[in-house]
């Protein structure tokens, strides 16, 4: 095969076609920015804020409000400062729960209390009044549910309590399960 003139030409532009996709593939690759990680810094932050979850009929199911609150988008997670969580039970007392810090996941399904954690419930009709003392205390807030491995003294009236780890079911009916340790004083009034 002998290449002339005329079969020259569509070969020369080929390549000169294929040459510069080439070279403009090899500019363009260092305009697009790199994706890069995502440092643990937050994209957003509030101060002294309170945020209220209803029911569908409009009743206040959960409340939490805080100093301050750090959103991290790399993970979706929630730093918060001296929070308070209140649950609400229908017409009985509400539960109120604070901690001096909080870790909530980016699902909203799991809040790590940190440090000093309190929970109380004012007494109601046929309700005691309920005082719980303990530290690091894990709530899955949609199910009303939470548990801590670390020691803790439940006060109601004249009785008492301290034990080793507790599980506690918040809704109704309330559940308690105290898990090693565990010594007291019950008053009957």
């Amino acid at each position: 095969m002998t290449l002339n003139r005329p079969n020259l030409l569509p070969l020369l532009l080929l390549l000169l076609f294929a040459g510069g996709s080439f070279w403009m593939l090899k500019s363009t690759q260092n305009t697009f920015p790199q994706q890069r990680n995502l440092a643990h810094e937050p994209d957003y932050f509030l101060d002294r804020f309170r945020t209220t979850e209803m029911d569908p009929a409009g009743a206040p199911l959960r409340r939490l409000e805080a100093a301050t609150m750090k959103h991290y988008p790399d993970d979706d997670s929630t730093e918060i400062e001296q929070p308070r969580l209140t649950l609400f039970e229908g017409d009985q007392p509400p539960w109120r729960i604070r901690s001096e810090d909080a870790w909530l996941s980016g699902d909203g399904e799991l809040l790590l209390l940190q440090g000093r954690v309190e929970i109380e419930r004012e007494a109601g009709e046929q309700l005691r009044p309920i005082h719980i003392v303990t530290r690091n205390l894990r709530i899955q807030p949609e199910a009303r549910y939470a548990e801590t491995d670390h020691e803790l003294r439940m006060r109601s009236l004249g009785s008492w309590v301290e034990s080793t780890g507790m599980r506690a079911w918040l809704g109704q009916p309330m559940r308690l399960k105290l898990l090693s340790n565990v010594r007291g004083r019950y008053e009957i009034n």
